[in-house]
This record gives C-alpha cells, sequence and structure tokens, in this order.
C-alpha cells in the first residue's frame, strides 16, 4: 500500500514538472507569425512612369509607409499626384507615402498632363461659395499651398489674380460646427455650381 501511494507521489511529481517544462519551452519558441504590412495601390496613367525608392514600378504596385514615388513624365507633360476617390491634390514630386494615406486604404496614383493642354487662366476669375445647411451661416476657405485665409458667409464672392490660380487647392470648413451636416457649392464665374469638400484651382 506504502509502495502504491508512494509510486502516485512520483508520477505526480512528473507529470508537474513535464507540464512546467512544455510551458517554458513554449515561452522560449519564437513567434513565427508574420507581421502584416499595409499597403495602398500606385496608379500610373499614361505619358509617363513612376520610381519607387528609385525603382522602376508600374500600375497596379503596392506601396507602404515611408516609399518615396517619384512621377517622371514623357516629354511635352508635367506630372503631379492625387490621392483617393475625389482626386485630392498632393503637392510636390517626388512624394512619400504617408501613415494617413496608408490607414485610409485610398489609391495614390500618378497624372501626367500635357504641358500646353490648358490655357493663361484670366484675372477675372470670380469664386461664389455657398455654404447649404440649416444652422451653418459661415465658413473658412483655405488656400491648400500658402496656407492663406479667407472668412466668408453663404454666398460670398471670392476673386483670385493668376498667381493664387496657379496654387493647389480651396478647403471650406464650417465654422464651430465640426458635427453638424452641411454642404459647400462652388459656383465658378456664375456658372453651375458644384459640391466637394474643396475646389483645385490649378485645374482652371
Amino acid at each position: 500500500m506504502k509502495t502504491s501511494k508512494r509510486l502516485l507521489s512520483i508520477l505526480l511529481m512528473l507529470t508537474m514538472l513535464l507540464s512546467m517544462f512544455t510551458v517554458m519551452a513554449s515561452a522560449d519558441t519564437p513567434d513565427d507569425t508574420p507581421t502584416t504590412v499595409k499597403t495602398i495601390k500606385l496608379v500610373v496613367r499614361d505619358h509617363g512612369s513612376v520610381q519607387i525608392n528609385g525603382n522602376t514600378a508600374k500600375d497596379g504596385d503596392r506601396v507602404k509607409v515611408g516609399d518615396v514615388l517619384n512621377a517622371v513624365p514623357d516629354d511635352g507633360y508635367t506630372a503631379k499626384w492625387t490621392y483617393g476617390v475625389n482626386g485630392l491634390p498632393l503637392s510636390g514630386n517626388p512624394i512619400t507615402v504617408t501613415s494617413d494615406m496608408v490607414d485610409s486604404g485610398c489609391d495614390v496614383c500618378a497624372v501626367f498632363t500635357e504641358s500646353g493642354e490648358q490655357p493663361e487662366p484670366s484675372t477675372d476669375v470670380a469664386l461664389t461659395v455657398n455654404i447649404v445647411t440649416n444652422s451653418v451661416a459661415g465658413a473658412t476657405v483655405y488656400n491648400g499651398t500658402t496656407d492663406d485665409q479667407h472668412k466668408v458667409t453663404s454666398g460670398a464672392k471670392l476673386i483670385f489674380t493668376v498667381e493664387e490660380l496657379k496654387t493647389a487647392m480651396l478647403l471650406a470648413s464650417a465654422e464651430g460646427q465640426l458635427n453638424q451636416d452641411y454642404k459647400v457649392e462652388w459656383q465658378l464665374n456664375g456658372g453651375t455650381a458644384s459640391t466637394g469638400a474643396y475646389y483645385d484651382l490649378s485645374d482652371l
């Protein structure tokens, strides 16, 4: 009887030791699960090429945070970068992929435009900004390149010079109404109004 109890005790001790060794071995085993790197799609339009970190890239390649993208236009064309479904302009060339760009998951696009395609804009350009909402009567319009600010009320008319038209874009935000639904309308020289969060003056 005593021998049986002793054997049982020995077996229990061996079982406990085996469990401890198993746990320790599991802790020492490196995690082989690969780290997922978030990427976004590169879109390359006609009449130019793109380099990623100095290496030739192609339409449909994936890019990650920190990648440097350089758009190289064909002769007679200029290059610019846009981002997202609405083609939000990005300043500079080359550009560096940021974490905000990757987190949103939108495509980044190299666009090539014929150099002489657009005429020099007139100095007589009037842009009317309408803030369409029941609760917001005013807004701030920001020049996306120079950070100039134009305080406007709904229906205000802004006049721009040739030099101002060459800058990137305008952004409109309703003052003090971050949680309110509102719509911004842009109307150029009395033409058909367009809606959106920004207006690209460089396309004029």
